[in-house]
């Protein structure tokens, strides 16, 4: 039986400069290899979004500790969470662990969390599963936010290239996908929940205390869409009453 390397996600909370007090930002120092492989890319802005906690990432070396939460090369330590890449990724807490941390792990560990771990492709496949593969079956995600000021703010800031609805029926942009027709998709919450990292959108769009700040040597080529996570989750409720387009019957191939 080949040997697993086991990497421990060490979530220390150092006194001090663990979190900024300014903004409560959750600081990550993440493998070298997850951060390139994109791992972290896709998984904490997920996060984010679930909890409004803002995470910023960064490579374990020199000066990295400061980072509230560590994900450092380990042996027989922790809870064992997910695997991949040829090694078994566990959770080790702190006594002294902030909130933000506790519920990193606890995300990290619920169905959510793990469904969202066994999403990222990496070359276009799986690269990482939970290591528990049964997860809990959860209810249907139910949005809280307000859908009436929802469909204010998608046809105010989306409708510049989808068509939301009836009112901006001729407006989009012809190659974008119109609400109706991405509401049909058997992964429509998931991409609605994170179309800020699905491009175009990072070059446009800033979700308050989640996304980072637009590069100064690289501004965005038009007017940024600038909204709130309360305004992000009063989209979201807006998309889920939506009625999906009906795209008709699958191509067949011959």
């Amino acid at each position: 039986m080949r040997k697993l390397g086991i990497l421990v996600l060490v979530l220390s909370a150092l006194a001090g400069a663990r979190l900024s007090a300014q903004s409560g930002r959750l600081v990550v120092a993440a493998d070298q290899q997850l951060i390139e492989s994109g791992f972290t890319a896709f998984v904490i802005p997920r996060f984010a979004l679930k909890t409004g906690i803002a995470v910023s990432v960064h490579a374990i070396g020199p000066g990295s500790d400061a980072a509230s939460v560590r994900i450092v090369a380990g042996a027989g330590q922790g809870m064992a969470v997910f695997e991949g890449f040829g090694r078994i990724y566990s959770l080790v807490m702190a006594e002294d662990a902030p909130p933000q941390a506790t519920r990193f792990a606890a995300w990290m560990r619920s169905g959510v969390g793990g469904r969202t771990i066994a999403q990222f492709r990496y070359d276009g496949k799986q690269v990482f599963k939970p290591v528990e593969q049964a997860l809990a079956a959860l209810e249907p995600t139910v949005f809280k936010g307000n859908a009436v000021r929802g469909e204010r703010l998608a046809y105010a800031n989306c409708g510049r290239c989808h068509v939301i609805g009836a009112r901006n029926r001729m407006k989009g942009i012809g190659s974008t996908p119109s609400f109706g027709a991405l509401r049909a998709l058997k992964d429509w919450q998931e991409r609605f929940q994170t179309f800020y990292v699905r491009n175009p959108h990072p070059a446009v769009v800033q979700v308050a205390d989640i996304t980072m700040p637009f590069s100064a040597a690289r501004p965005t080529p038009m007017h940024p869409v600038e909204i709130t996570q309360d305004e992000l989750h009063d989209i979201l409720a807006f998309v889920a009453a939506l009625e999906p387009a009906d795209l008709g019957a699958p191509i067949r191939h011959q």
